[in-house]
């Protein structure tokens, strides 16, 4: 069998999942997975776990673990607007450990040119502000 090899950039997708409404979170995400393989990027979106946790529950380190793992495998960071949860910190803590880029929407277009704001719709819970350009 063949392995694949690849010389597209992994984007690993950081965001607010349980901070505001999940759904939209995980929305979110995938709208900006979607937009990265247009633009011939491979993205992990680690909020599909979700699913499989409504389906097998399993405790958070459990989903941490298995996001450190495909981290470790990406290329760069990619984070989402809005609040900044325990899980974004420590994801943020493991790119710098594996000395992967972490960037923000701002950042991102000014390195590989590409907008990805037009499908966000930003969620926060009242009185939270949403930071546009949270590593800028």
């Amino acid at each position: 069998m063949n392995k694949i090899t690849s010389t597209k950039t992994r984007v690993y997708i950081a965001g607010p999942l349980s901070i505001g409404d999940q759904t939209t979170n995980i929305r979110n995400a995938c709208n900006v997975a979607k937009i990265l393989i247009r633009h011939n990027f491979v993205p992990f979106v680690p909020h599909l776990y979700s699913l499989w946790h409504m389906i097998q529950p399993e405790p958070p380190e459990y989903w941490y673990k298995l996001d450190r793992h495909w981290l470790y495998s990406c290329d760069l960071m990619l984070v989402l607007p809005g609040p900044s949860s325990g899980g974004i910190q420590k994801e943020k803590e493991w790119a710098r450990e594996f000395e992967i880029p972490i960037y923000g929407f701002e950042t991102f277009r000014l390195k590989y040119g590409v907008h990805l704001f037009g499908d966000i719709e930003p969620v926060a819970p009242i009185g939270v502000k949403i930071d546009l350009h949270p590593q800028d």
